[in-house]
């Protein structure tokens, strides 16, 4: 008996005996049972030999290591699994931030403002629904700034104020139109107006977003979302498919009267803040 296994050979007869099986079942098709027969004796006494002439301990053996194999990469699977897990959590986080950078709510803030929204529903539709219209006497407010100065809307008659109403800082459509009315600041200052951003993100946020783009006119803090409310900015929006509350972007012209001259809902920021100084010079002239 040889002790040597030859995987090759063992492939060949195996290969052999399907061959038969196929040319058996051709034959039986044909009805030549006697010659199917021949064939399938013939592939026997080939695989018997074979049998007969190998170390099938060795056989035996290769089979188990790969048992052997197999019952090792299920042990480690569940682990390999966690630490597939804990990657995808790691991954979500780092979404769930990026997502919060940009003003754009993760599904545990979806949920929170759902409750907001149930519970101060009618407050909030009121405010988005009714607005205020051009004409109207501007909404009093008594806000924080980034210098940490108080700026009260009342003081400030005698000039035009514009008021921008933005999501959130440092975020793409935000800094654009930010940067745009810094562009266009000295012209807003021949024009005798005083502009303001307004969002609810938190002093240290505005201080942060005014040095990184070098803003020349104050942000405002409206922590609690009363100005907001007031203006009837703070509405219900939609964002791949969820609802939630937040700022809607939009702009008031204020007159030195302390009315509201101009609305501009739902801006596009592109060219808007050369539009808002085209406006304001026509408001000036009439």
């Amino acid at each position: 008996m040889s002790s040597k296994f030859d995987l090759n050979k063992f492939k060949d007869v195996v290969e052999q005996v399907k061959s038969a099986q196929k040319q058996f079942q051709s034959l039986v098709n044909k009805e030549t049972i006697k010659e199917a027969r021949k064939y399938a004796e013939a592939s026997a006494k080939d695989l018997k030999q074979f049998i007969k002439t190998t170390d099938m301990k060795k056989v035996k053996a290769m089979i188990e290591r790969e048992a052997k194999d197999l019952q090792t990469f299920q042990k480690k699977l569940p682990k390999e699994l966690a630490k597939f897990s804990k990657f995808v959590d790691g991954q979500k986080k780092e979404l769930e931030k990026i997502l919060r950078n940009v003003g754009i709510p993760t599904t545990k803030g979806v949920s929170k403002s759902k409750t907001v929204l149930s519970k101060k529903s009618k407050k909030s539709t009121a405010a988005a629904s009714s607005g205020l219209s051009e004409g109207a006497v501007a909404p009093d407010f008594a806000l924080v700034s980034d210098s940490g100065d108080t700026v009260k809307l009342s003081s400030l008659k005698g000039k035009a104020v514009v008021l921008y109403f933005y999501p959130k800082d440092d975020t793409p459509g935000c800094t654009k139109e930010s940067c745009d009315f810094r562009d266009y600041q000295k012209d807003f200052s021949a024009e005798n107006a005083l502009i303001f951003g307004i969002s609810r993100d938190d002093q240290a946020s505005h201080q942060k977003f005014k040095a990184k783009f070098n803003l020349p006119f104050p942000l405002l803090v409206d922590a609690d979302g009363e100005a907001c409310q007031a203006y009837g900015v703070w509405q219900e929006k939609s964002m791949y498919g969820k609802t939630f509350m937040g700022i809607v972007r939009t702009t008031f012209i204020i007159n030195a009267q302390g009315k509201v001259a101009k609305i501009y809902p739902k801006v596009s920021v592109d060219g808007h803040v050369e539009q808002v100084l085209a406006d304001l010079k026509a408001l000036k002239n009439e």
